[in-house]
């Protein structure tokens, strides 16, 4: 495939960051062949640092050659900023949720039985280096070592190989590179907080490392607005006792006192329950941010967790009326005493 034309574009008016208005990117053309794997451009607020480094590495084709590593807690913003920055530059992306049974074949391609005669079929890195897309590997700590190892000599910048049939060479098009995402930087998790292999030093010392923590309070309260226009007129003390509750249940999942977190998608969720449930709410008795709250999050965590978020809402958010324990009850589904 040719290489699809580009435009500059202003910095500062793409992603909202307060740079020089000379300051500017490449933008893929509007219309090329590969538009249908451009992500939609959604609301995010882009942390400048953040935004910086992954600009540098996408445009320096040195830095490219070797695989972006976005890792961090969950829900932190790693995979919807790499989608983001694919949608406002308008390159296309393919996403692969990478788990422990893969192997190099799942992602890399292999032979196939097609009508009798076996061929090569290409795996989605493959197929993105074909088409000169950016391919997004989920959650890559997941992997098996052995199966990332299979992946070293396209993580050194060389051509993709098939790995039962290393004469079928998938050539790197102009445009493909690799962002992988995870919860860990690949090393071990020494509190046992998620789903993760260990993998060796030789494949860390080839990625382009950037730590993704969570929004600011304030660009975290403002997403949550954009993204739920609803709220944007009136709503905004309950959201920030939202985002409020979350950053405390955060810190409690990092320093290893909680097993769950609400996320910022959890919390556009839970905005979004708070503008549909208010009248279920009302004729329940339940207070809505609380009814919300159980509706889009709550109710899928077993009792010990639900005990520990109805306490932290409690303590963070407060119990105005004097009735939050009778509240939770009505909820159902739970054996919360309260204190």
């Amino acid at each position: 495939m040719s290489m699809i034309q580009t435009v500059e574009i202003s910095v500062a008016q793409t992603f909202g960051v307060n740079v020089p208005e000379g300051m500017t990117l490449p933008r893929y053309v509007d219309g090329h062949p590969l538009q249908h794997l451009v992500p939609r451009v959604e609301a995010h607020s882009f942390d400048l640092d953040l935004l910086a480094r992954g600009m540098g590495w996408l445009v320096d084709e040195e830095l490219q050659a070797n695989p972006l590593l976005l890792w961090g807690p969950p829900g932190s913003g790693k995979s919807s900023f790499a989608a983001q920055v694919s949608a406002r530059l308008n390159r296309p992306l393919i996403r692969v949720d990478c788990h422990a049974d893969m192997d190099a074949r799942d992602l890399l391609g292999g032979l196939r039985l097609v009508d009798g005669e076996t061929v090569p079929q290409p795996g989605p890195t493959a197929v993105a280096a074909q088409l000169g897309a950016i391919c997004l590997l989920e959650e890559v700590d997941r992997l098996r070592p052995e199966t990332l190892v299979g992946l070293n000599g396209v993580l050194n910048g060389d051509a993709v190989r098939l790995p039962e049939d290393p004469g079928t060479i998938y050539q790197r098009a102009p445009g493909f590179a690799i962002i992988m995402t995870a919860n860990t930087n690949l090393a071990r998790d020494p509190q046992a907080r998620y789903v993760s292999n260990s993998h060796d030093i030789s494949l860390r010392d080839r990625v382009f490392p950037i730590h993704v923590g969570y929004m600011t309070e304030e660009a975290e309260i403002a997403t949550i607005l954009e993204q739920v226009p609803l709220l944007a007129n009136g709503g905004e003390p309950e959201v920030a006792k939202m985002v409020k509750l979350a950053r405390a249940l955060r810190g409690g999942f990092v320093a290893g006192e909680t097993s769950f977190v609400i996320s910022t998608r959890t919390l556009v969720r839970w905005a979004r329950a708070l503008t549909m449930f208010v009248g279920s709410a009302n004729r329940m008795g339940v207070p809505p941010l609380l009814y919300a709250l159980n509706a889009s999050f709550a109710d899928g965590l077993d009792e010990e967790e639900r005990t520990m978020l109805f306490e932290g809402y409690r303590t963070v958010i407060g119990d105005q009326d004097g009735r939050f324990q009778e509240a939770v009850r009505k909820l159902g589904r739970t054996t919360y005493e309260g204190a």
